[in-house]
């Protein structure tokens, strides 16, 4: 199998190396092919999880649960609470596994670095009633307090994904029990633009076909047009289904990602019902999104240095972990951090030309090499420092910028969907013209590589 792969990993980049105009976008949707071939191959059985029921009164709720093979007894790890849709309705306490189920959460490459339960309830009736919740989906949250007290859960970090009828649930869940989620998927589904204040406060992730004859994309749109209206920032990407004809590239959705954007929609131009699903369970940037969002974690529109960066004067630099849970190993001489390298102290003083290597590691496992330290504050700056960097309004038509004399730095503007309309190498303080840009809003992104990227939403 891994011999196959791999020469399908060799066959598709070549033969695609020449289609696609960003190495990085060939490379993420080579990912996603091959995700959706390992799915195929893989699915998920009854067998994987374990049955069980929940009786509040006259209603009785069947569920499976996928657990943690293998947990660490001083860690708690994150619950995956997943919505089935209308189809997988029933009491066999089965179909809710067997169709449509995301099974890329209890794939062995997913467990082996987010090893996380996976809780998937079967309905008999409705997760959503309307504008009030119903008596099923508040069972569903007696099934959370329940496992949180019998299994190794983390309080803060309980997800939320359902798709068409359950997307719709996913959205009442977070609506009419706020605080417990956090973040949600949901496919192909609809909400309560009245309801916007609140599910706002909820990470969302939304996929959707502008063809589905099932559930019209017009809920989905309301609801994040209500969201954008609360001042809001959506990343709204538009593509085919098969990735082709899009407005945002995939590498600048992973940097998105990146930058903890908190709303994501994805709307597929030719995508019919079940792709608003089969198309978000594919996407490799779903996964890592929906696992760097805890409830007593958030991360807000960070300021971050590269890890590779090389300082020019001594500064103190605070970081904080981009996964919940995180311990960073770093070392200071160019050599690859590992699990007995030193443990990020909180802060740090960097001296001349210090290099910081960085790597995280949640629970037993090891994830990539960081490319980012996230700075919370910076102190003992000299003249030309990270302060000097900064972007501004400078008048009605222009943006400002100042950065330290000497630097190179790469100047970005994106409109709040996240198209990127500016991208120029920049050497000195100066402004840009934005008049030609009809649109109110935009963030400015002043990327200087030694020193740090500074962002800002502007308001011309």
């Amino acid at each position: 199998m891994i011999l196959l792969v791999h020469m399908f990993n060799l066959i598709f980049t070549n033969m695609t190396a020449n289609i696609f105009h960003s190495v990085t976008f060939l490379k993420v949707t080579s990912i996603m092919l091959l995700l959706s071939i390992c799915i195929f191959v893989f699915p998920a059985k009854p067998s994987d999880f374990t049955a069980s029921s929940k009786t509040v009164g006259s209603t009785t709720l069947k569920y499976r649960l996928f657990e943690v093979k293998t947990p660490i007894s001083t860690e708690k790890y994150p619950l995956i609470v997943f919505l089935h849709g209308a189809g997988q309705k029933g009491t066999d306490n089965q179909s809710q596994v067997l169709y449509n189920f995301p099974d890329v959460f209890i794939s062995d490459t997913l467990q082996a670095r987010h090893p996380c339960y996976v809780l998937a309830p079967q309905c008999v009736s409705n997760w959503h009633a309307g504008t009030k919740t119903t008596v099923e989906a508040d069972v569903v949250v007696d099934i959370i307090n329940d496992l949180k007290k019998s299994r190794q859960i983390d309080p803060n970090r309980i997800y939320c994904v359902g798709l068409s009828m359950g997307g719709i649930g996913t959205y009442s869940m977070i609506a009419y029990h706020p605080g417990i989620f956090a973040a949600a998927v949901a496919c192909c589904g609809y909400g309560e633009p009245a309801k916007a204040s609140v599910i706002q406060q909820c990470p969302l992730w939304i996929t959707h076909g502008t063809q589905d004859p099932t559930v019209n994309i017009s809920g989905d749109k309301n609801v994040i047009n209500a969201v954008i209206a609360l001042g809001n920032e959506v990343v709204w990407r538009t593509s085919n289904v098969n990735d082709s004809n899009f407005n945002i590239p995939m590498d600048t959705m992973a940097l998105r990602v990146d930058q903890y954007a908190k709303y994501f929609f994805w709307e597929l131009l030719n995508g019919y019902h079940e792709d608003g699903w089969k198309y978000a369970w594919k996407n490799p940037l779903l996964t890592k999104w929906i696992f760097q969002w805890s409830l007593n974690n958030y991360i807000p529109q960070p300021e971050f240095i590269t890890s590779d960066s090389v300082f020019t004067q001594s500064i103190t630099i605070k970081v904080s972990a981009p996964t919940y849970g995180a311990k960073f190993r770093y070392t200071t001489d160019g050599s690859e951090p590992t699990r007995s390298s030193a443990i990020w102290p909180g802060s740090l003083l960097l001296t001349e030309t210090t290099t910081v290597n960085v790597k995280s590691f949640t629970n037993a496992d090891e994830s990539p090499t960081l490319k980012r330290m996230f700075v919370k504050s910076a102190t003992g700056l000299g003249d030309a420092d990270v302060a000097d960097v900064s972007v501004f309004i400078k008048n009605k038509n222009s943006i400002g910028f100042t950065m330290p004399i000497g630097g190179k730095a790469s100047l970005r503007i994106f409109s709040l969907r996240g198209e990127m309309l500016y991208n120029q190498e920049v050497s000195a303080s100066g402004s840009v013209l934005v008049s030609k840009i009809k649109q109110p809003v935009l963030i400015a992104e002043l990327d200087a590589p030694n020193f740090r990227v500074v962002r800002k939403i502007i308001n011309l």
